[in-house]
């Protein structure tokens, strides 16, 4: 028999939503006569001269407001007169600047206010100061101090102290009810908690759109200048840049909820949103419980007119900011107007409405029924419609209870009041704790209490049909934690299950070896010892009651992060991560493993009657075996099982190595239990060389009935990366540095719907590594990415059912005679062989085959196995595509293989660039048997960089195909992390297209030859094209290009933080022998990027290159980088003297032929 609490009068208020009617209020003007500057302190509000309000917020429970414009911040009271709370203020507009705070907030300066908000936990008022990059609070007594924020206009690591951390460019804040602030910080999302300790929960730093259905601490924003911290528990913002509506749900998920352009936003109390439509004079309103939008204010023509009437006839400025009053009256900072204007409710007569909760035995059979009341302030004066449904949380309609679906009860005309019964089942069974929930939704005709709180609401089912105790057990668990959290709050208990009474509770009994366990309102908090990963463990215990107690072990993974887990669209891509406040890692390396693609194992799960353990008999459990076949060398794996999305709730993960052999799991074999809120487990296993190893998956469920589960396996070998997947960063980080981690992926067979795991391992230098963590990858949609054949090498490519891959592609260069494609898969794949044009220009983008296309060649078989080939006087210097169909109805996987014969033109060492993309530039010199390239272009942020390439020279068919790296400088030497690969195709003498894949995005370009020939000096000619370096200083050099009108030089060098850098020394004609030129830092598109024109320049420094005996004997430079052009600041400076030789060797200059 189960006890069921159910819910509290003022919880289950919570789940009354709103169904708002769509009648316009009437606007009227609240403060302001339309004139700017500043006048008008202890008068009528509308008689006030207001400079261009930018915030307004409405008090709680009053007609009273605050709002902001130019330097003040001013309150209007409920009698409508003005006064200035904040800032200095006079006929000419005020004093702009920083100064106050400690003292009274009137005699403070402000530069800015962008955003207000009320604490509701202690009527605080608190405001953005955008230009001085703070957040400001004002207390009680008046008094102005700064809340968050230094002044300086940084994106920065957190968690830490609010104060001490500094914001980029603030603009809006919020609060939800609990007290917690938010602020939306250029393209980050941070919070500040009753602690005061801010953290980043949605932002990478990085402004742009990269998905959805993915952590938000992960997703990239566009200029969010609206929050709301609704009722529902989410985060809505106003995504302006990216034209969204999203939201952040209880579990730090981002999703779009529609595409609304909007700007700014508000909430009223039954969880409706108001904002105002970029690039239109009207406010709008979106209703969740109906996805709808309605208008509320505005005609769409920007302008002042309409006071008195209908605010939907009404013409309004552009508004900067909006709130809504608990009586549900709109507030308008309407900025063009020089105004605040406000927009009564139509509603705000109508009743207010709360729920009565219920209390109700199980019993062991029948059924026994929760009665809830929806109770009105006041009789109604229409009838009142509401609508009941209940959701399974751990409890199982039908079986546990009767389920109600979009039931409609009405309070009549009249009445105050009407109830609604959900019948719970009674039985004998051991069942355990079970959750359920109740929702009461569209609300019309009342409104919800003042203070209602728009959510959902749990319902707790006590089970007592053991020999009158309930199920009391604990498991051992596991938990990630990130090196150098702080209080990072632990799920270890959430597995757990007990009854825990008023003499009961959590207490720890013993603390961890290298950290601390804190017990804070229920729940376990873990700081780690600063600097240190590992492993760790502690003891609690819980306790139902003083004498009915049980302890259990955690363990404690300290990471350099967190596993990651990734929501990706393509099968190539990236993402860039932002991590912060390690240790120093003066040497930094991020290694890639290989990318893996996991074992789906299917479980079938009975039931367990007395779920305490999994070991004392099978039932309940089910388990299987998995074997890594013996090899010739030692091997070491990481075996990372998790949720692959049907695992029951109430189970638990184990893995374990099946050391005895006997092909089951036992109890001193386990190495890992799941915890349950992460469904994830890992293991590690050494293979000796020459001998198989074993290990199991174990599921064991608590669930009343059979289960069904999946369970992604993955083992992951912990060598080198395979050229799928990449990690880079910068190779110089101070303790405590904010940075970016590139993650990369680049797997053509990876499809929709399918999964991959690779790790990082992390280096703090050469010989100290400081741990690992997963990224794993799930694949959401079809979006299909080029991909790019090479001469001779089979690439497996992953096809749709019933699908078609068109962007597959091989570059053919001038000068062949035969090309062939073969292809081997399992499933009926048909092979199409297309020629085109390349696109040229700056354009950069693979495009699919043009369509509708006529195939040159054909291979449609019966089966996947085919060949087709293409003859001289057919095949033609073109990009050929290779247009794969899968004729099966499921998804297929089919290995492709390009064969060229080709005598093709010849491609000499030099420098090649595209004149439609002037900025950037490949130098190819020999060295020895292979050509090294340095590669010169621009990040997405459009600062300078360079890659390195480096592979065989090319053969007769003059392809040569190298990967790409990219470097990273400790202060003494360089690191080099592959992140993609480039064919350079001949398409003539001295030129060819240039394809390529980086950090798993594509791109193609024509290049030709910079220039021929070679200057003089003293009468001889001077051979000096070419890569040049000084061997003291390896990884760092100059790449030279000297002819007899121009002289150029790109010197490939590292930032402050060891990130690759090129700064250029240029000019026309040719100088002395010792001479100094400027040196400049660009900044220009990136390789896959939009082409703008011609890249920015700033001089930054100089440059001395000393001649004699024909060769370049030395190069000087002195640089410092700088924050121009474009904005993006790069720190640190670079100098050196090199005593320079070709990189090459003797001889791999360019020559002086024409």
């Amino acid at each position: 028999m189960n006890q069921i609490p159910l819910f509290s009068r003022a919880a289950v208020a919570a789940l009354l939503l709103l169904a708002a009617t769509a009648e316009a209020g009437t606007i009227e003007t609240v403060a302001g006569n339309g004139n700017p500057a500043y006048s008008g302190d202890g008068g009528p509000a509308t008689q006030a001269n207001v400079d261009a309000p930018t915030a307004v917020v409405a008090v709680p429970g009053t007609q009273a407001f605050y709002f902001a414009g130019g330097t003040t911040l001013r309150r209007v009271d409920e009698q409508g007169i003005i006064t200035t709370v904040a800032g200095q203020g006079d006929q000419s507009g005020g004093t702009a600047g920083y100064a106050g705070d400690g003292g009274p907030a009137t005699a403070a300066l402000l530069s800015g206010a962008t955003s207000l908000a009320l604490n509701p936990a202690s009527g605080e008022l608190f405001l953005v100061d955008r230009e001085n990059a703070r957040v400001r609070r004002i207390d009680s007594q008046g008094v102005i101090t700064t809340f968050a924020g230094t002044g300086q206009h940084l994106f920065t690591a957190d968690p830490g102290p609010a104060a001490e951390r500094p914001l980029r460019w603030p603009l809006v804040l919020t609060f939800d009810a609990g007290g917690t602030l938010y602020i939306a910080d250029h393209s980050s999302i941070r919070k500040v908690g009753p602690d005061g300790v801010m953290h980043r929960i949605a932002g990478d730093g990085t402004v742009g759109y990269n998905g959805d259905g993915i952590p938000a601490v992960g997703a990239k924003l566009n200029a969010p200048d609206g929050l709301v911290a609704a009722l529902d528990g989410n985060l809505y913002i106003s995504d302006r840049g990216n034209g969204r509506l999203r939201k952040i749900d209880a579990n730090g998920i981002i999703t779009t909820v529609a595409n609304l352009s909007p700007t700014g936003l508000a909430t009223d109390i039954h969880g409706n949103l108001y904002f105002g439509k970029s690039g239109s004079a009207r406010i709008e309103r979106y209703l969740p419980h109906l996805g709808t939008v309605e208008p509320v204010v505005g005609t769409g023509v920007a302008g002042f007119s309409g006071d008195g009437g209908p605010a939907l006839s009404a013409n309004i400025g552009s508004l900067t900011s909006l709130a809504v009053s608990e009586s549900g009256d709109l507030y308008i900072a309407d900025h063009d107007n020089w105004r605040v204007r406000r927009v009564a409710s139509p509603d705000a007569d109508l009743p207010r409405a709360d729920i009565d909760g219920a209390f109700v035995q199980e019993g062991d059979e029948g059924t026994t029924p929760a009665t809830f009341t929806v109770r009105l302030d006041r009789p109604a004066p229409a009838p009142v419609q509401f609508t009941v449904s209940t959701f399974d949380v751990t409890a199982t309609d039908d079986h546990d209870y009767v389920p109600l679906t979009a039931e409609v009860h009405e309070i009549a005309a009249g009445a105050s009041e009407a109830s609604f019964v959900v019948q719970v089942n009674g039985d004998r069974f051991v069942e355990g704790y079970e959750d359920f929930r109740v929702e009461v939704t569209f609300l019309s005709g009342a409104l919800v209490s003042t203070g209602g709180y728009v959510g959902t609401v749990t319902g707790a089912i006590s089970d007592d049909d053991t020999a009158g105790q309930p199920v009391f057990f604990l498991r051992d668990d596991r938990d990630v934690v990130a090196e150098n959290a702080t209080r990072r709050q632990l799920t270890v208990t959430s597995n757990d299950s007990a009854d825990i009474g008023p003499d009961g509770g959590l207490s720890i009994v013993t603390q961890p070896a290298r950290g601390v366990v804190e017990l804070d309102f229920g729940m376990l908090w873990y700081t780690p010892q600063r600097d240190w990963t590992g492993e760790d463990e502690f003891t609690y215990r819980l306790c139902e009651t003083a004498a009915r107690c049980l302890q259990a072990k955690a363990r404690l993974v300290v990471r350099p992060a967190e596993d990651v887990y990734l929501s990706v669209l393509t099968h190539a891509g990236r993402e860039r991560i932002r991590l912060g406040d390690l240790r120093a890692m003066p040497g930094a390396r991020f290694l890639a493993t290989p990318l893996v693609e996991p074992a789906s194992l299917e479980f079938q799960i009975g039931v367990d009657p007395a779920p305490q353990s999994p070991w004392d008999d099978t039932a309940g459990v089910a388990w299987q075996v998995r074997t890594i076949p013996a090899s010739a060398q030692a091997r070491t794996f990481k075996v990372l099982a998790m949720d692959g999305g049907e695992t029951p709730f109430n189970s638990t993960l184990y893995l374990g190595r099946d050391l005895d052999g006997d092909g089951r799991p036992s109890e001193g074999e386990q190495g890992c239990i799941q915890v349950e809120s992460t469904r994830r487990c890992e293991l590690t296993l050494t293979q000796a060389a020459g001998q198989a190893v074993s290990y199991w998956v174990m599921l064991h469920s608590r669930n009343a009935e059979p289960q069904s589960a999946r369970v992604e396996v993955f083992e992951a070998p912990q060598g080198e990366g395979d050229g799928r997947f990449f990690a880079t960063a910068p190779g110089q980080l101070p303790a405590g540095q904010d940075f970016d981690l590139t993650l990369a992926w680049d797997d053509p067979s990876f499809l929709a719907g399918q999964w991959r795991a690779a790790y990082v391992r992390v280096f703090a230098d050469d010989a100290t590594p400081t741990g690992e963590f997963a990224v794993v990858l799930r694949r959401e949609l079809s979006v299909e990415r080029p991909i790019r054949l090479v001469d001779g090498v089979t690439t497996r490519v992953g096809l749709d059912a019933d699908g078609a891959h068109k962007s597959i592609y091989i570059d053919v260069p001038a000068g062949t005679t035969r090309l062939r494609v073969s292809s081997q898969s399992d499933a009926n794949v048909d092979l199409h062989l297309v020629p085109a044009l390349y696109a040229g220009g700056s354009a950069t983008g693979v495009a699919p085959v043009p369509e509708p296309y006529q195939p040159v060649a054909v291979g449609e078989g019966a089966t996947g196995n085919e060949d087709v080939a293409v003859q001289a006087g057919l095949v033609q210097p073109a990009r050929w595509y290779v247009v794969a169909y899968n004729r099966d109805g499921s998804p297929a996987s089919v290995a492709l293989t390009a064969t060229l014969e080709a005598a093709a033109p010849v491609v000499r060492p030099g420098s090649y660039f595209n004149e439609a993309r002037s900025g950037h530039g490949l130098f190819l010199y020999p060295a020895g048997g292979v050509w090294a390239g340095l590669w010169y272009t621009y990040r997405e942020d459009g600062s300078p960089t360079w890659y390195y390439l480096q592979a065989p020279a090319p053969g007769a068919k003059g392809v040569w195909t190298s990967p790409i790296y990219r470097a990273a400088w400790d202060g003494d030497s360089n690191h080099l992390v592959e992140v993609g690969s480039a064919t350079v195709t001949p398409g003539g003498p001295d030129a060819f297209q240039f394809s390529y894949s980086i950090d798993g995005l594509a791109g193609s370009e024509a290049m030709a030859s910079l220039g021929r020939g070679c200057p003089m000096l003293d009468g001889s000619p001077q051979d000096l094209s070419s890569h040049w370096f000084d061997p003291a200083h390896a990884g760092t050099g100059y790449s030279v290009q000297m002819l007899s009108n121009y002289e150029f030089i790109a010197a490939f060098v590292y930032d402050g933080l060891g990130e690759p850098r090129f700064l250029v020394a240029e000019r026309s004609g040719f100088g002395d022998a010792d001479d100094v030129l400027d040196v400049e830092q660009l900044g220009g598109a990136c390789p896959t990027c939009t082409y703008y024109g011609r890249p920015q320049r700033a001089t930054v420094g100089s440059l001395r290159r000393v001649l004699g005996g024909g060769t370049l004997q030395s190069i000087e430079l002195d640089a410092v980088f700088t924050l121009a052009p474009l904005n993006h600041p790069i720190p640190g400076a670079w100098s050196s003297v090199d005593a320079v030789v070709p990189l090459g060797g003797p001889g791999t200059t360019q020559g002086c032929e024409p």
